[in-house]
C-alpha cells in the first residue's frame, strides 16, 4: 500500500477536509469521543496525515500513528508540530507489523485502550479481524476498537448500474494498481475471536462517495438534508451491510 499513497499524499487533505469528508468524519469522532476517558492510549492504525490523531492529542490523548507511507506520515509530522501536540508515528506496513504475532521489534506496543482505524485503511488488509486479534494482546482491560471500511454495497454506484465491488476485490480508478478488498461487515465480525461487535451504522448511503463529493461541497443546505437523512438511516441501514462505507464499534472480550 505505500506505493499506493505516497503520490497522493500531499493533496490528500483537499479530499479528507472537504465539505463531505468533515461530514463524516464528524461522526466518526463523536463515537471515538464516546468511549474513551480522558487521557487514553490511542492506537491510530493507518492514520494517513495525522487528522485523527492530531485531533485525539488536542483533546489529551495519547496518541500513535501507523502508516504505510512515508510521505502520509511527513504531513502527520508536521500537521502535529503545527498543532503543538506530541504525536508518535511508525512507518509500516499493517500486516507486516502485527498480522501472525507479537508486534515486530521497535513497535510501540500499548497497551491501547482504542484502536481506531478510519476511511479505509483496512481496505488494504487482507484479513481485518486477524489484524484486530493479533493486536488485542496490547489491549488493556475494556479496550474498545472504532473501524470504518469501505463496502462492497455502495447504493451510489448501484445506482449508476455498477457493481465492480459486489466481487469483494476491485482496482481503483485513481490510475492505482493497488488492489482494494471491499470487506463485508458480517464476515469481519464473525471472524473475530478477541473482540466483540457492539454497534455498526453506514457512513454514505445517502450522502455521496467521496469521488462525486462535488455534489455537496457549494451545496451547504443540500450536504446538511443529506447528511441528516444518512445519520437518520445510519444503523439500520449498516446492519444491511450498505453503504460506502461501514462504520464498525468493538469491545475487547476473552476467547
Amino acid at each position: 500500500m505505500r506505493a499506493g499513497f505516497d503520490p497522493v499524499a500531499a493533496g490528500y487533505d483537499e479530499v479528507a477536509l472537504s465539505r463531505l469528508g468533515r461530514l463524516l468524519r464528524a461522526r466518526v469522532h463523536h463515537r471515538v469521543f464516546s468511549l474513551i476517558g480522558p487521557g487514553s492510549r490511542i492506537l491510530d492504525l493507518g492514520g494517513g496525515t495525522g487528522i485523527d490523531a492530531v485531533a485525539l492529542a488536542r483533546a489529551g490523548h495519547r496518541v500513535t500513528l501507523v502508516d504505510a507511507s512515508p510521505e502520509m506520515i511527513a504531513v502527520a509530522r508536521e500537521r502535529a508540530r503545527h498543532a503543538g501536540v506530541e504525536l508518535t508515528t511508525v512507518v509500516g506496513d499493517l500486516e507486516e507489523l502485527w498480522v501472525g504475532g507479537a508486534p515486530a521489534p521497535g513497535t510501540p506496543s500499548g497497551p491501547w485502550d482504542l484502536v481506531l482505524s478510519d476511511f479505509g485503511a483496512l481496505n488494504g488488509v487482507t484479513d481485518p479481524a486477524a489484524l484486530l486479534d493479533s493486536l488485542a494482546t496490547t489491549t488493556g482491560p475494556g479496550a474498545r476498537a472504532v473501524i470504518v471500511v469501505m463496502g462492497p454495497v455502495c447504493p451510489w454506484e448501484l445506482a449508476r448500474g455498477r457493481g465492480r465491488r459486489l466481487g469483494g476485490r476491485a482496482v481503483p480508478e485513481d490510475g492505482s494498481t493497488s488492489i482494494v478488498r471491499y470487506h463485508r461487515p458480517s464476515e469481519v465480525s464473525r471472524g473475530l475471536r478477541t473482540w466483540r461487535e457492539t454497534g455498526r451504522e453506514a457512513l454514505g448511503w445517502v450522502l455521496p462517495p467521496f469521488e462525486h463529493r462535488g455534489l455537496v461541497e457549494n451545496h451547504p443546505r443540500l450536504a446538511s438534508a443529506l447528511s441528516g437523512l444518512d445519520r437518520m438511516g445510519g444503523s439500520l441501514v449498516g446492519r444491511l451491510g450498505i453503504g460506502d462505507h461501514w462504520l464498525m464499534t468493538l469491545e475487547r472480550v476473552t476467547p
